[in-house]
């Protein structure tokens, strides 16, 4: 196994800790309070957890990981935020093109259905911009009636019951 690195169940154990104080955010506090001037009675205990976080590490490979992972990270924001924007373009040019005909309603003209009869039994005349069929509404005015759903009263049953000292 060319590279390959053997760790033991202690180092394993130690690597998930220290992953699980990274991923919680911990990390970020620790370097938060260690940067401030009014928090300096908490120095000597941050210098001390970062000192065994550190503990048996070489400066040469945290160096080249920390180098590495941010090239990589980099990369891969990069390439997240150009798919979001495409996306994001894309979502706006279809919002164009839909809303296009829409700007000036009342100059978009009168249309006749004829597949859709009307109350007198004639074409339905429609004065509002139509761009899909599908998107013609009715109920766009309508408001809805509340009903009651439970009108049940509160039916009272006098009750006696036994008392303590009955029993």
């Amino acid at each position: 196994m060319c590279g390959a690195v053997s760790l033991s169940l202690a180092d394993t154990y130690c690597l998930q800790i220290l992953w699980a104080l990274h991923q919680s955010g911990m990390v970020d506090i620790f370097l938060y309070i260690s940067s401030m001037e009014n928090e300096h009675q908490y120095y000597m205990h941050i210098l001390e957890i970062v000192s065994l976080m550190l503990r048996e590490q070489s400066p040469v490979e945290l160096a080249s990981a920390a180098l590495q992972r941010s090239s990589l990270e980099k990369q891969r924001d990069e390439s997240e935020l150009l798919a979001i924007r495409l996306e994001e373009t894309q979502e706006r040019f279809t919002k164009v093109r839909k809303y296009a005909g829409a700007r000036h309603s009342r100059f978009g003209g009168t249309f006749v259905l004829k597949a859709v009869k009307s109350i007198s039994d004639q074409d339905l005349i429609y004065h509002k911009p139509l761009n899909n069929i599908e998107d013609l509404n009715f109920d766009v005015d309508k408001v809805s009636v509340y009903i009651v759903k439970h009108t049940d009263f509160f039916i009272y049953f006098e009750t006696t019951r036994l008392g303590g000292w009955m029993v």
